[in-house]
């Protein structure tokens, strides 16, 4: 009787444990809420490509106008991109500025589909290459490093690695040529590096893959389907977590980066209180603010950028 009792009390703490635990043993029980939904800006067009650094929010507008802005003054326009004729259409204009990151050396790196550009307060809008650009959006994401060398993906299926400092420019991965872990189809879009830049977390948009690639080798460390999303888009790194967008979806995927050459899918971020159209959110920052993970994103059929924070308890 003893010792069936024991056994007893035996399942129960384990059952305490496991209810109290973060992460069941498949990984797949995280549940985080979005809290203080908020639109921090707003311009009339359609809004995409997000950036943020020394306090300042950059976005894309309407496809060919980079608006700047600030808690003290408000949105200003600081550039226009003359030549944008983005050949894809979504909502009422044209898509040019898909993605964009800001640089240790305090400028904005812009991936518009034909060519990357940089802008920098002193030089204003300066193109650092083009290329065969293809798929439906181009150059569709990029991602700056620490050392101000980016990656930038090519919807056609190849991610290049370029140095702005000498031209030299490299692609790393690219569809069926990988013979340790083939790809198959790959349409890439947002990417994001790892928080001591060693890995690149490439979202592989049509197949709804998360492809992570060792940046020490350009080898392809793991590739992780996403359940129940037919695309996604972009994503972004914090406090351990990788948060993956899907444009059909309100929520956004959580994956574990306990291990990060691997991440696990382990639940979802639920937001409410986004006005959702066609697609609700799609760029966006993630980042720690006052010890709290916070995200900053876009809004393509509203012009809105949305803040938000998130309850990781």
């Amino acid at each position: 009787m003893f010792n069936r009792y024991k056994r007893l009390l035996f399942v129960i703490a384990i059952l305490v444990m496991t209810a109290c635990s973060k992460t069941s043993a498949s990984g797949k029980n995280i549940t985080q809420h979005a809290s203080n939904v908020s639109v921090v800006a707003k311009e009339d067009g359609n809004a995409h490509g997000i950036a943020m650094g020394d306090g300042n929010i950059y976005f894309g507008l309407s496809g060919k106008y980079i608006f700047r802005y600030s808690p003290e003054s408000g949105c200003e326009e600081i550039a226009v991109l003359e030549e944008a004729a983005g050949s894809f259409r979504a909502g009422v204009d044209n898509v040019f500025i898909y993605d964009m990151d800001y640089g240790p050396d305090k400028n904005l790196y812009i991936a518009a589909e034909t060519k990357v550009l940089r802008w920098s307060a002193s030089h204003g809008i300066e193109t650092l290459f083009e290329d065969d650009f293809s798929g439906t959006y181009g150059a569709a994401g990029i991602a700056v490093q620490k050392n101000g060398t980016f990656y930038v993906t090519d919807h056609g299926g190849r991610v290049i690695h370029f140095n702005p400092e000498n031209g030299d420019k490299e692609v790393v991965m690219k569809k069926d040529s990988n013979e340790d872990k083939p790809l198959g189809f790959f349409a890439p879009i947002g990417l994001a590096l790892s928080e001591n830049e060693n890995y690149l977390y490439i979202c592989d948009s049509v197949l709804s893959r998360v492809i992570t690639m060792n940046t020490q080798n350009n080898r392809i460390e793991s590739i992780v389907p996403l359940s129940e999303v037919s695309t996604i888009e972009y994503l972004g790194v914090s406090n351990g977590y990788l948060y993956v967008k899907s444009p059909a979806q309100e929520y956004f995927y959580i994956l574990d980066l306990s291990n990060p050459e691997k991440p696990e899918e382990t639940g979802r971020l639920e937001v409410k209180g986004v006005d959702f159209f066609s697609y609700g959110i799609q760029t966006f920052v993630v980042s720690e603010e006052s010890n709290n993970t916070h995200v900053t994103g876009t809004c393509w059929d509203s012009g809105e950028v949305y803040s938000l924070n998130i309850d990781t308890q």
